[in-house]
């Protein structure tokens, strides 16, 4: 029954997973490690769940012969925060020192690794029947149950590397107000949240690992692990959940480089340079805080006085190419400034458009034809759109104008 459920479990953050890196990769793809972390972590439990308490054992030789990339799984996490912090997706030549515990995990279970499947399969069916089995385990110089106490001490190693992270960005609170500090209190929270909850993970991890090494009797062990696998199956059940419940987390944190101030633009030669330095850092600070009202402004005018809703293959990504600015900060300023999104930004204008162009007494455009001209791909799309907005067929609307004009 306890295997179903974590099962169930790590069916569901599986799923929730992939449904959040395939609605927000585009936002921000750092949630692509998150999602990567989450997979990593429900697969692990599952095998935890199946030694523990019995389960299916081909799914188990399966999980037994990739465990080494559970190993994967804290820096994963780590690189997820690391680019929320630094407001980019990136890997650096020097995060292959990351992947050095999952490199070592594979040479020490190569000689597992090459035997054919047929041993890997008794292998595991005798893991599961005797736990003592397990303990002497050894596919190299040490005993195979030091991964579960790596894997959990690295986990909480890590997360408190996290941590260290995210205090580069707090001394950033005292210097915003509105809507920029919001978002980084929110973004700052709920990434706290997360971690706190991996790291109570980590914990009991560790805590599991303590009561196998003390070799207690078989039945107080069993009933202990249940108990704490089933804490941790709902911690890890609740973090895609609340990572969905929050949105905003997804944007990351709204990040101005004010490199491109300098002490040149100001005029009084004989000032000193530590005041030039004050004086840059206080515009900067302050250019931090206005930037995203000034660029929500800057994307309005474009969209107005150019119209590139006008054509069909108009995407978010225009926008960020015109401006030269990450695709999160203009999502940040659609949602958050003028509390729209893309889509909805680009259908009003079209359909605005699409109504100026129908009433031109001058040169009309028929309603069948409205939709093509104002960048709608198809006249399905179009009506669709034109009745959300107004409430009335482009014909119905048009219809009414000229008894209105009449």
């Amino acid at each position: 029954m306890t295997t179903t459920v974590i099962y169930f479990f790590s069916a569901i953050n599986l799923m929730l997973a992939l449904m959040m890196v395939f609605y927000n990769w585009r936002i921000n793809k750092n949630v692509i490690f998150l999602a990567l972390f989450l997979i990593l972590l429900a697969l692990e439990s599952s095998m935890a769940s199946t030694f523990n308490f019995g389960g299916n054992l081909t799914f188990y030789t399966f999980l037994f012969i990739i465990s080494p990339i559970f190993f994967l799984k804290a820096p994963m996490l780590y690189f997820f925060v690391r680019g929320i912090v630094d407001d980019r997706f990136y890997m650096k030549k020097t995060d292959i020192l990351h992947f050095i515990p999952f490199f070592l995990h594979i040479l020490a279970n190569m000689p597992f690794l090459l035997m054919s499947y047929e041993e890997q399969y008794q292998i595991s069916a005798n893991i599961m029947q005797n736990i003592e089995y397990y303990r002497q385990l050894r596919f190299s110089v040490y005993p195979l149950t030091w991964n579960n106490a790596g894997r959990a001490i690295q986990l909480f190693a890590y997360i408190i590397a996290c941590f260290v992270l995210m205090r580069q960005v707090r001394y950033k609170l005292h210097q915003l107000r509105g809507q920029l500090k919001y978002q980084y209190k929110y973004t700052m929270q709920r990434i706290t949240v997360i971690l706190f909850l991996i790291l109570l993970i980590a914990t009991l991890l560790i805590i599991l690992y303590h009561m196998f090494k003390m070799e207690l009797d078989e039945t107080e062990l069993i009933h202990t692990m249940y108990f704490i696998i089933y804490m941790m199956a709902y911690i890890y059940f609740f973090i895609p959940i609340f990572v969905i419940l929050s949105p905003k987390l997804l944007y990351g944190l709204p990040h101005l480089d004010t490199s491109h101030i300098s002490v040149t633009q100001f005029d009084n030669d004989e000032e000193d340079e530590t005041e030039k330095k004050t004086v840059v850092e206080t515009q900067s600070q302050q250019l931090t805080t206005e930037y995203f009202t000034e660029l929500a402004s800057k994307i309005l005018n474009y969209i107005d006085t150019e119209k590139p809703y006008l054509n069909p293959d108009f995407q978010i990504k225009n926008i960020c190419i015109r401006f030269l600015i990450p695709q999160h900060h203009v999502h940040y300023c659609l949602n958050e400034i003028l509390h729209t999104d893309f889509n909805e930004l680009r259908n009003e204008k079209r359909i605005a458009y699409a109504k100026t162009i129908m009433k031109d007494k001058n040169n009309p455009v028929k309603p069948e034809d409205a939709g093509f001209v104002s960048g709608f791909t198809s006249n399905t799309n179009f009506n669709i759109a034109f009745k959300k907005y107004t409430g009335l067929t482009s014909e119905e609307w048009l219809n009414r104008q000229e008894k209105i004009t009449d």
